[in-house]
């Protein structure tokens, strides 16, 4: 991947990590926080939970070729979509290799 050509892409791999890194920045409880695992014991999902006194945020990564038709935790459509890897839907299974960040708002 180069990093001029990515830079320019809102799709590319280098626009997501800049984006990623960061939302990570502007928000101590991805580090400091408190951390919960929220998963099924699903092993193809990872799923959990970090927050401290200012903010809460679920982590949802899908690590296999299957979409997840069900996510644990809370009522997606009550929460705000950070990030996610494919961009296009905040709410509904996730898909394969997909990875999402919510906010609670």
């Amino acid at each position: 991947i180069s990093e001029s050509s990515g830079e320019r892409k809102s799709n590319s791999i280098y626009y997501f990590y800049q984006q990623l890194l960061q939302i990570r920045k502007q928000h101590a409880s991805w580090v400091y926080g408190q951390y919960e695992m929220i998963d099924d014991n699903d092993s193809r999902l990872f799923a959990y939970r970090r927050w401290d006194e200012t903010a809460t945020f679920y982590f949802y990564l899908n690590f296999s070729d299957q979409a997840i038709d069900s996510l644990p935790g809370p009522d997606l459509t009550k929460l705000s979509l950070l990030l996610s890897n494919y961009g296009d839907a905040a709410t509904g299974p996730l898909k394969a290799w997909e990875g999402r960040i919510y906010k609670v708002v």
